[in-house]
C-alpha cells in the first residue's frame, strides 16, 4: 500500500533487526519488506505512544511470526477496534518471539494479543496495565510452553487469584511490585518452580515458610513497611531442611530492625542487602557466626549503627556500609586461611 511506500516519519528502520515507532498512526498492516532494502525477519519492534486505526492483529498479521522481541506501549485504537473483542478471530502465530512488553492504562493491547501462539515465548512483562482482579489472566502451556518469566508490576492486583493455567507451575521469575497486594500466601502453591519472588511495595502483612517454594533463590520486599520482623523468621524457619545456602535476600526500606534476626539462619543466605533499615544494633561478633556461605553483604544508611565487628568467612567477596554517618568502629574478624575479599565500601561514615 501506498502508506508503506517509504517508512513513516516517526519510524526508524536500521534494515537489519530493529523497527521503532512513536507519535504514529497506523491505518495498514506492517508489511514483510521483502524488496531487498527492508526483510523484517527476527526482529526488535517497539511502537509506543501511536494511534492504531485496525486491531493488532490486522497490523501484524504478516510480521507477527518474524518478531523476536516486540514492545508495545501506551497505544490507542479507534473505539471500533478498541470496543471489539478479537481473541476470537484467531490470534497470531508468534513463531520466535522471545520477549514481549506491553504497558498500557486501558488494558487494550493485551486483550488484542493474548489469544495467540508464543512457542519460544520466555519473558512477558504486562507491567503498568492496571489490571485488577476482575481481570482474569490464564497461562496454559498450549499456547506459552516456555514462559518462564511474569512481571506483573504497577498494576492494581490485591491478590493472585486471578492468574490460572498449568503455566503457573513453571513460573521462574514472578514480578508483583507496586501492587496494593494483600495476601499470597494461599496461593503460592501454584508456583513450586519459583526461582525469584519480587513483592516489593506491597501491603503484605503475612510471609510463607520457605518450605513452600523450595527452589526460591531469590526474594525482594524492598519497601515492605507492612511486614513484621518475626515473618522473617517464618519464612526462613526452616531454610537448613532444604539444604537452601544460596538466598539472596533484599529487604532495602524495609523493617527489620536488628541483623540479630539473621544470625540463626545465616548459614542459608548468600546475599543480604539491608540498605536504608531502622537497624538498632550495631553488629558485633556474636553475629552472623558460620555465616559460611555468604558473599556479599550491604546494610548502607542506618543511622543508629556506631561499630561493626564482622566475622568473614572464606566466600565473602563485596561488603558495603557506606553511609552509616554514626559508624565509628569498624572490624573484620577472618574466620578463615583464606579470604576472596574483593569489595570493601565503608565511605561517608565517621571512621577515621
Amino acid at each position: 500500500s501506498s502508506f508503506w511506500n517509504e517508512i513513516p516519519t516517526h519510524c526508524v528502520y536500521d534494515r537489519t533487526a530493529l523497527f521503532f515507532c512513536w507519535n504514529t498512526t497506523f491505518t495498514h498492516s506492517i508489511p514483510l519488506f521483502n524488496d531487498l532494502a527492508y526483510t523484517l525477519q527476527n526482529h526488535h519492534v517497539a511502537i509506543r505512544d501511536s494511534y492504531f486505526q485496525l486491531s493488532l492483529r490486522d497490523l501484524l498479521v504478516h510480521v507477527g511470526s518474524h518478531i523476536e522481541n516486540l514492545t508495545l506501549i501506551n497505544n490507542t485504537f479507534t473505539s471500533s477496534v478498541a470496543e471489539s473483542n478479537f481473541v476470537f478471530e484467531g490470534g497470531l502465530f508468534f513463531r520466535v518471539l522471545q520477549t514481549l512488553n506491553i504497558h498500557d492504562q486501558q488494558g487494550i493491547q493485551w486483550s488484542q494479543l493474548n489469544g495467540s501462539y508464543f512457542p519460544q515465548l520466555i519473558k512477558l512483562d504486562l507491567s503498568y496495565n492496571q489490571f485488577t482482579n476482575k481481570r482474569k489472566l490464564i497461562f496454559d502451556r498450549q499456547f506459552y510452553p516456555k514462559l518462564s518469566y511474569l512481571n506483573l508490576s504497577h498494576n492494581r492486583l490485591t491478590s493472585i487469584n486471578n492468574l490460572m493455567g498449568n503455566c503457573l507451575a513453571t513460573f521462574e521469575t514472578l514480578i508483583l511490585s507496586y501492587n496494593p497486594l494483600e495476601s499470597i500466601v494461599n496461593k503460592l502453591s501454584d508456583y513450586p518452580s519459583l526461582i525469584t519472588l519480587d513483592l516489593s511495595a506491597t501491603n503484605i502483612k503475612q510471609l510463607f515458610s520457605i518450605t513452600l517454594l523450595p527452589n526460591l533463590q531469590t526474594l525482594i520486599c524492598q519497601e515492605c513497611r507492612d511486614i513484621p520482623t518475626w515473618e522473617y523468621e517464618v519464612f526462613l524457619s526452616n531454610c537448613s531442611e532444604l539444604n537452601k545456602n544460596q538466598l539472596t535476600i533484599d529487604l532495602t526500606r524495609s523493617n527489620t530492625i536488628s541483623i540479630k534476626l539473621f544470625n540463626q539462619y545465616i548459614k542459608c543466605i548468600k546475599n543480604l542487602i539491608l540498605n536504608d533499615q531502622n537497624l538498632v544494633d550495631s553488629i558485633s561478633t556474636n553475629d552472623l557466626l558460620f555465616s559460611t556461605n555468604l558473599e556479599s553483604i550491604q546494610a548502607r544508611s542506618n543511622y543508629d549503627m556506631e561499630y561493626i565487628y564482622l566475622n568473614v568467612y572464606d566466600r565473602l567477596a563485596h561488603i558495603d556500609f557506606s553511609d552509616n554517618i554514626y559508624l565509628n568502629q569498624f572490624m573484620l574478624r577472618l574466620m578463615s586461611n583464606y579470604t576472596h575479599l574483593q569489595r570493601l565500601i565503608i565511605s561517608h561514615t565517621a571512621l577515621n
